[in-house]
């Protein structure tokens, strides 16, 4: 497929493709929607990219910037690629 002349192709060769109905984009819509429902109801992470990351997340930001500042100092690091 090439999205920029909307073209479909089968093993190099352009064929005549139906249509996709935007179930898919209705279906991005519909949770967006349902997940701003949600934002009132939760005034200390008020939308849910907030909630995503700062509830649902496994390690704490602070851990994974702590590791990741380990990992960044030390000497192996130095020293690669040699």
């Amino acid at each position: 497929m090439d999205p920029f002349s909307n073209k479909v192709f089968d093993n190099g060769k352009e064929i005549s493709a139906a249509h996709e109905d935007h179930v898919r984009y209705q279906t991005f819509l519909k949770t967006f929607q349902a997940m701003r429902l949600i934002d009132p109801y939760s005034p200390q992470y008020p939308t849910h990219v907030r909630r995503s990351f700062d509830v649902n997340r496994e390690i704490p930001e602070k851990d994974v910037e702590a590791m990741f500042g380990e990992l960044l100092s030390s000497p192996q690091v130095k020293r690669w690629p040699h």
